[in-house]
């Protein structure tokens, strides 16, 4: 997107950076980065790592979470004198699980031009390298803080059947992953370290012997979470069937072997899948 020859605005752009390796960028956002007027940076003690890395000269001015509201005003005004601004987060797209939102959505509502450059995330990379069956997945982002919320989330998205990507912080990776094995047990998990780095890292396990497998990590840089899809279950028709009704349900519909449709039918009603298992005897 170019300046409007009708008006003298400025254009916002939306400048996905790097998640790892420098190199990691597109040609566009390189030229992008020179020309604009100003770069509206996260942190900006971040962001001159990969500007001294380009030669980009560009001044740059401060974005983030707590002086969210106070910068977009400023910038808002930057672009209303038709200066173009480059918004960048300190990895991957702004706006995903970064700061930008206010910003863009106040630019949009003041007829500004505002355009996104595409570039790298996490969240496609680290579906990619999980090796998961993914299909329709479901991004998270991190996790609520508070315990309630966490295991409220947990039991609704894990009756969804789709796969989740989540971003986890090193301190709070082990406990994360015994709270998920829950929710999700009977499927695969992925973790993945510092996504286009040197020390790149994957690795798949059985959910419930993530934890332990995760002693033997050095639980240091960023994080992503990829949970396999399971079988959705979230609508109540199972209950007007029998239980042997509910298992051959499962196994015609959603392909599964006797004794997978067996355990997904006692977590689904909540029983022991002892008592399941006597009613798929003649199945």
């Amino acid at each position: 997107m170019d300046k409007n020859e009708n008006t003298n605005y400025g254009v916002l752009y939306i400048v996905a950076t790097p998640i790892g390796n420098l190199g990691d960028i597109t040609l566009r956002a390189i030229e992008v980065l020179k020309s604009v007027d100003f770069i509206a940076a996260e942190d900006t003690r971040h962001t001159i790592k990969l500007l001294n890395h380009y030669d980009i000269k560009t001044r740059q001015i401060s974005h983030h979470e707590h002086n969210e509201k106070e910068s977009t005003l400023g910038i808002l005004m930057l672009l209303e004198q038709g200066k173009d601004v480059a918004l960048v987060s300190d990895a991957g797209m702004p706006c995903i699980s970064d700061p930008g939102y206010q910003l863009i959505h106040s630019a949009r509502s003041k007829g500004l031009p505002v355009t996104s450059l595409p570039g790298a995330s996490a969240i496609p990379s680290a579906i990619a390298l999980s090796g998961l069956d993914a299909g329709r997945f479901r991004f998270e982002g991190f996790l609520p803080k508070n315990k309630t919320q966490r295991k409220d989330l947990l039991q609704n998205i894990s009756k969804d059947g789709c796969a989740i990507v989540i971003y986890e912080a090193p301190h709070r990776l082990q406990k994360t992953v015994l709270e998920l094995a829950q929710f999700f047990e009977d499927r695969k998990i992925a973790i993945i370290n510092d996504i286009s780095k040197l020390h790149e890292r994957v690795e798949t396990y059985p959910i419930e012997q993530a934890y332990e497998q995760l002693n033997l990590w050095n639980l240091k840089g960023e994080f992503v979470i990829v949970i396999e899809k399971g079988i959705a279950f979230a609508d109540d028709s199972w209950k007007s069937m029998t239980v042997k009704e509910h298992i051959e349900s499962l196994m015609q519909n959603e392909d599964l072997a006797k004794m997978d449709a067996v355990k997904m039918v006692a977590k689904i009603r909540g029983v022991k899948k002892g008592d399941v298992y006597k009613e798929s005897l003649d199945i």
